[in-house]
């Protein structure tokens, strides 16, 4: 079973790598080579705005030309005008998209260095051939090693929920989630959706290896469920490293190693929380509003300026301004979301596909770790 997962994963981390291979990568000798690359551009997405603008220049034109309309404008009011557009344009692309985007990726591969450390720390330091304690009960050697290499395919599962959460696709019917997760976890995610739970402590908790550490009574709720499936999934890791530890299956690693697994899952809780602020938090509405209603009256005024001195032939300079500041919010506006499926966006499906890729050959070719005593 172990190497038919590492054969998939193998695969899915081949066409993922071959799709990001195929992606276009700027020329670091061939300028003019980017420059007339308009389908991978920003044009596709803004030229029905840059188009209205030289509408509106063409008339102006028109007017001043056929039927001596002449329009009377100093420089003088564009050119302060030039410096706030000018400024505000700054402002829309360096305080907060370029950062927003660069932080999203950062927080993507810390949040990938955490998945990778708790699963190294779970495959080390759970020992599957401990000795049970007094009164404890246990499953088989077999059943444990399938536990185990479940909770390490969970860790995967976190990752490619938290993906699909922050893209704002709920639920488990994902083709790329519905193999890493345990059937159990399943059932018990399905009945969350539609119960709330009053959760009681456990009484014997702490001694057995395969129950959870919360007993639920449960009560009909219509309500979303409180936990989101990233959390979700956290939370079912964390019952298990707790059973396994009660059940002495962590007594080599000691209270240190405990701590670390939880350490990482408090890191993982809040990269995800990290993660949501980057895909949620937006540019705040009235801004955008004032900025995008700011460039339009500089691109109306500019034509009534040029047209007394360039008559007709403002139109092209007004289509090239107009691409230029209308170009710089469409790109602001395309990677504002670092984590969709633009061009622009982290490659999310690759580095969760080498996360996988990674794990299924750690538990296939080494499915005992290994000793250097």
């Amino acid at each position: 079973m172990s190497e038919i997962s590492n054969a998939a994963a193998t695969r899915l981390f081949r066409r993922e790598q071959e799709k990001e291979d195929r992606k276009l990568k700027l020329s670091r000798t061939l300028f003019f080579k980017d420059v007339f690359r308009v389908r991978e551009s920003v044009l596709p997405r803004v030229w029905p705005s840059v188009l209205g603008v030289t509408v509106y220049a063409v008339a102006i034109a028109v007017a001043d030309i056929l039927y001596g309309r002449r329009w009377q404008t100093s420089s003088a009011i564009v050119a302060p005008l030039s410096i706030v557009v000018g400024l505000l344009i700054a402002f829309r692309n360096s305080s907060s998209v370029v950062d927003r985007w660069q932080a999203g990726l950062i927080l993507w591969l810390n949040t990938m260095s955490d998945a990778r450390n708790l699963i190294r720390y779970l495959w080390l330091n759970i020992d599957i051939d401990a000795k049970a304690k007094e009164g404890v009960q246990t499953r088989s050697r077999e059943e444990r090693l399938q536990r185990k290499m479940a909770a390490i395919r969970m860790v995967l599962a976190y990752i490619v929920a938290a993906k699909h959460f922050i893209r704002t696709e709920p639920g488990i019917n994902h083709a790329d989630l519905q193999e890493l997760l345990p059937e159990e976890l399943k059932t018990r995610w399905l009945a969350s959706i539609n119960c709330t739970f009053d959760r009681m402590p456990s009484r014997n908790a702490s001694y057995q290896e395969d129950s959870p550490l919360l007993e639920a009574s449960v009560e009909e709720d219509k309500d979303d469920p409180a936990l989101c499936l990233p959390l979700f999934i956290l939370y079912e890791l964390g019952a298990y490293v707790a059973g396994v530890r009660a059940a002495g299956m962590m007594d080599p690693a000691g209270p240190a190693g405990y701590s670390a697994c939880n350490n990482l899952l408090n890191s993982l809780t809040t990269n995800l929380a990290n993660l949501e602020r980057v895909a949620t938090v937006q540019l705040p509405t009235v801004l955008g509003i004032h900025l995008k209603t700011v460039v339009l009256l500089y691109l109306f005024s500019l034509p009534l300026t040029l047209v007394g001195e360039l008559s007709w032939r403002m139109v092209p300079f007004v289509t090239i301004v107009a691409f230029i500041f209308i170009g710089l919010e469409g790109i602001s506006s395309e990677i504002e979301m670092p984590f969709g499926d633009d061009p622009s966006d982290h490659n999310l499906e690759l580095h969760t596909a080498q996360l996988r890729h990674e794990a299924e050959h750690m538990m296939a070719f080494f499915s005992q770790p290994p000793s250097y005593e």
